[in-house]
């Protein structure tokens, strides 16, 4: 499945730990089933989830939160699910998550979900 236009695509904590602990390239996969139409943003509640990961020495949260720094922050005053929920439904954004009882909320809620499908690959759930 390809979108065809546009999207802005939010990265959930998990999914900024993809290029860490498995074989996925995580914008090659999102090339792949996006078709490089979106935009990649990051939900504050994401960053500051993982500032403190990386205070409290959790690995590979340090090169996460650095890639997380490269795109731009949606600010959000609830949240790390609930802000990705909110965002999804608000910016008729797809999320990115690993988040299983996430992606169910999110799918019941009409948001598209990009998870990690093993160690290589992503697979898009959703009508967007």
């Amino acid at each position: 499945m390809r979108l065809e236009k546009q999207r802005i695509v939010l990265l959930d904590t998990n999914a900024l730990f993809l290029p860490f602990t498995t074989n996925i390239v995580l914008e090659r996969e999102l090339d792949r089933l996006l078709g490089r139409a979106y935009e990649l943003r990051i939900p504050s509640s994401v960053i500051a989830e993982l500032r403190g990961l990386v205070a409290g020495k959790k690995p590979n949260s340090r090169p996460a939160l650095l890639l997380a720094q490269r795109y731009p922050v949606e600010e959000t005053g609830v949240g790390k699910d609930a802000s990705l929920l909110e965002l999804g439904l608000d910016l008729d954004a797809v999320v990115v998550t690993g988040d299983m009882e996430l992606k169910r909320q999110l799918r019941d809620r009409g948001v598209a979900v990009v998870y990690p499908r093993g160690q290589n690959h992503m697979e898009l759930d959703g009508l967007v």
